[in-house]
């Protein structure tokens, strides 16, 4: 299958390159666009420019045979300026004053990431592929805590070499992820050992470990770096343990002299205080011309960590946790073990993933902005317990996570998990719906961990949360088609959703207008579109759950609240171009307040009379389709007139997106400024700008571009939805920005992940495993289309090509088993066209037509299973009076 081939990265644009290569909820390491190593995030705790010292791979080289010295390089490029030099030079315990390669060039198309390395002095090139194991679905093989490195060397000389790759590693174990040790000793360490271990086949490696130690309350564990299938391996156990810069002088030296490791096996322990770092690696004969790959396994096992992040709750503080994969493997080594024994499958697969999310006929933009921000959940934002349960934060500071844990409202916009790994979205559904849930149906929009301590964030509501989470559970259920999963959550999201009815629609006429907390760590006050579009949403999934379970009564009540909502939304807040905010005085606000009980900050110091300040007011909010947006998602219906929906998106566009930042004037953060463009959170075209406006309003983030372009995607506006999407991803262009970083508060922000959307939104595709519905209808290339879907049980590919009249689609199953009742396509021909037929497919497949809309029954549910494929071709009957028909 032909891929679309991202962007590369040479020169300047290699700046802020740092690829995460890591498992779920199981830490991770990055690779630079030099090609060195960066970010070590193995602690379940951020690490951004934490490097381990000795830590790097390097390269020799000399004629087979031949007794004169080698020529080595660091597999990497060098460092660039402007230089971080501190008082005594730059950086050198990664090597960074030793040979490097000239020139690299770096591509990123997760989750494989490739570095060319090029010197015109140096007889190799090298290409580095990093990656690690990415199956939809599989959350378990997706959670490994390991980076696999393949070395692709190819010979440029006209002679027979000898090469030799090998790997360093300084035995980190004892440390944290924070403390730095000093010319290798801290006090955290001491009884370090580097054990030489072979593995199945001829993995062969170096196994980190530290026994017994004084210092009991540093985090123990283990590491492991190997090289699988080695032919020739070449091992240096541990460096010299000398004073100044002597081991790594005498490393080098050594292996420039003979173009191997010393062979040096000493296993014994480090003194107190000081740890090793040891080399491992392989050499092979290496023809003229010819080429060969070296791999390396790098695992680390840290699974053992505790609540560090809420300690003003004592019922949590310090509380110990443990990550998923400890249930699984005992060591690194036993990783490596597992990695190297089911290397074959676990490459393929993940190559079928590659293969089927890069050859997608859909612009380039939205796969980059798509595929990068997968990322995130294989980063220290995301964890994965021992329970199974999966936990996030908003997203990562340089050294703690921001924002925990699990906040329902931003994770309200990310799209990524709930389809490429359904189980782990349903455990947030599990514990937002029971443990987060107090007996009024009130909801904690974080969670406390450990959750069997009991405890709640116990905090005023968020709206938008809340509310989010009734949706997000239909999204669930249909994506699942699991009834019974639902009905057992069922009553506690009812709980939840008429909990709207006490505390912020008390008059039941579909449009909240108490105090809502909202997204935007404020509270607005009175109807809007925000809170109101998402209350009508969920409303429509009540409705939808409620019949689903045979509650035949409160589905009538919440679809006859929505329809009653919407129209009283409109008579509100429509201005004739955009939804706005009607603001109560702060006189209406403190009377509610005293009924609800609650009252925010944005009335301190506000005179009677007065307005609220933190609001929208006339604004035009970006995010004021949230609601209708987050409904597409999940398979709703519309919750807003689509002429409304429309105008309002244009009037978003139109008002909100800023070709250059120049003339913006902003007092808040800044995630876009000078020649840049984006989408801004809020505007006021024709004026009523709040002196106070609410915070973040002059920003731009990334979560709310993706959303508003996937919305006008689906709506029609493909044009300029993708020119939102390519001013966000040129803002994070290597140069200034990391494109597998986009952050907000923090790195790797969850909110960005809405941009999964945009791939749904080009595609028209939509599944749900209740009706066993499985459908696309394109809005780019539609005449020769591929594109891939995932459908809660399976994953593969839809392919559609249109000739005329005729429509042929084929349907491949790369993982898990397709159960399908209908599909739905797009028919290309005029809506008043002869009757059509289906050919090639089953027989007695009913076909129903609703303009241009496809429904394809079968007489019977197929099943495909993981490899198996299924086309069938629709076309007018006359087109096959004088073939063999299938005959509908």
């Amino acid at each position: 299958m032909r891929t679309t081939r991202m962007r590369s990265f040479s020169g300047d644009a290699l700046a802020r390159i740092a690829f995460p290569i890591g498992g779920i909820g199981a830490g991770c390491v990055s690779l630079s666009g030099r090609g060195a190593l960066i970010d070590f995030e193995w602690w379940n705790r951020p690490g951004k420019g934490y490097v381990l010292p000795c830590t790097f791979f390097a390269v020799a080289a000399r004629p087979s045979g031949g007794r004169g010295p080698a020529r080595a390089r660091v597999l990497a490029a060098p460092m660039r300026p402007p230089y971080d030099a501190g008082g005594f030079g730059l950086p050198r315990e990664q090597g960074q004053g030793l040979p490097h390669f000239q020139r690299a060039v770096f591509r990123g198309e997760y989750p494989f990431a490739t570095v060319r390395l090029s010197d015109p002095r140096f007889p190799v090139s090298v290409e580095l592929e990093a990656w690690n194991p990415l199956i939809p679905l599989d959350a378990d093989e997706s959670g490994l805590p390991l980076a696999i490195l393949r070395y692709r060397l190819r010979n440029r000389t006209s002679r027979r070499l000898d090469v030799s790759v090998v790997g360093s590693l300084f035995n980190a174990v004892g440390l944290d992820g924070q403390a730095v040790p000093f010319r290798r000793a801290h006090g955290s360490l001491g009884g370090n050992r580097n054990e030489y271990v072979r593995g199945p086949g001829k993995l062969v490696g170096l196994h980190l470990t530290r026994g017994s130690t004084e210092v009991p309350s540093t985090p123990d564990g283990s590491i492991f770096l190997g090289v699988v299938d080695a032919t020739n391996p070449t091992v240096q156990t541990r460096w010299p343990r000398t004073s100044w810069f002597d081991d790594l002088q005498l490393f080098w030296d050594g292996l420039v002299a003979t173009g191997r490791l010393s062979g040096e096996i000493d296993e014994t322990p480090s003194p107190p205080a000081r740890s090793d770092p040891g080399s491992i690696g392989d050499t092979v004969p290496l023809p003229a011309g010819a080429s060969r790959d070296v791999v390396f396994l790098l695992a680390w096992y840290f699974p053992d960590f505790e609540n560090s992040w809420n300690l003003e709750e004592p019922r949590v503080a310090r509380k110990p946790l443990r990550a998923w994969y400890a249930t699984r493997f005992d060591s690194a080594l036993a990783v490596a073990n597992h990695a190297s024994e089911h290397l074959p499958h676990l490459e393929q697969a993940t190559r079928h993933f590659h293969a089927a999310f890069f050859g997608q006929t859909l612009p380039t933009e939205a796969l980059d902005a798509a595929s990068s921000q997968i990322s995130t959940l294989r980063t220290p934002t995301c964890l994965r317990l021992d329970t199974g349960s999966f936990h996030a934060f908003e997203g990562c500071f340089d050294h703690v996570g921001c924002c925990p844990m699990d906040c329902t409202h931003v994770w309200n916009y990310a799209q990524a998990l709930p389809h490429l790994w359904p189980s782990l979205e349903r455990t947030l559904r599990v514990t937002g719906l029971q443990a987060n849930l107090f007996e009024d149906g009130r909801q904690a929009f974080r969670s406390l961990l450990p959750l069997r301590e009991g405890a709640r964030f116990d905090r005023k509501p968020s709206a938008d949360g809340q509310m989010g989470e009734i949706i997000k559970l239909y999204r669930e259920w249909r994506i699942s088609g699991n009834t019974p999963w639902m009905e057992k959550l069922w009553p506690d999201a009812k709980r939840a959703l008429e909990y709207a009815f006490v505390q912020w629609d008390t008059d039941r006429d579909g449009v909240m207008d108490g105090e809502q907390h909202v997204t935007y760590d404020i509270e607005f006050y009175g109807p809007n579109p925000l809170s109101g579009t998402i209350y009508l949403a969920a409303l429509r999934a009540g409705a939808g759950m409620a019949a689903g379970v045979g509650d035949v009564e409160s589905a009538r009540r919440y679809t006859a609240l929505a329809d009653q909502g919407a129209r009283r939304l409109d008579e509100l807040c429509w201005n004739g171009a955009y939804y706005v905010q009607r603001i109560p005085s702060s006189d209406e606000i403190r009377t509610d307040s005293h009924r609800t009980g609650s009252l925010g900050g944005s009335l301190d110091g506000i005179a009677p009379g007065e307005p609220p300040r933190y609001q929208i007011g006339e604004g035009c909010l970006s995010d004021q389709l949230l609601g209708e947006w987050m409904a597409r998602c999940a398979g709703l219906e519309r919750v807003l007139p689509r002429r409304r929906v429309m105008r309002a998106l244009r009037s978003i566009f139109r008002h909100n997106f800023r070709r250059g930042f120049h003339e913006h004037p902003n007092a808040q953060r800044i995630y876009a400024t000078g020649d840049e463009s984006g989408l801004v959170l809020c505007s006021w075209p024709h004026g009523g700008r709040p002196t106070l406006p609410f915070p973040y309003s002059d920003e731009v983030w990334t979560g709310i571009e993706y959303h508003v372009a996937a919305h006008l995607m689906w709506e029609g506006d493909v044009r300029e939805g993708l020119e939102i999407v390519r001013a966000a991803r040129n803002r994070y262009d290597g140069r200034k920005r990391n494109p597998w970083d986009e952050v907000e508060c923090g790195h790797h922000y969850a909110r960005a992940m809405s941009s999964w959307s945009i791939l749904h939104a080009l595609s028209g595709f939509s599944w749900d495993g209740v009706e066993k519905r499985l459908a696309f209808a394109p809005r780019v290339q539609p005449t020769r289309f591929r594109g891939l879907f995932t459908a809660g049980t399976a994953w593969g590919t839809f392919e559609q090509t249109r000739r005329g009249q005729r429509l042929a689609v084929t349907l491949r199953v790369l993982g898990g088993c397709l159960d399908l009742q209908c599909i739905g396509l797009e028919w290309p021909g005029p809506r008043g066209s002869a009757r059509l037929e289906v050919r090639h497919g089953p027989e007695g497949v009913g076909l129903q037509r609703r303009g241009r809309s496809l429904e394809i029954q079968f007489p019977a549910q197929v099943t495909l299973g993981e490899g198996r494929s299924f086309s069938l071709t629709v076309e007018p009957s006359t087109h096959l009076s004088r073939r063999k028909r299938s005959r509908s």
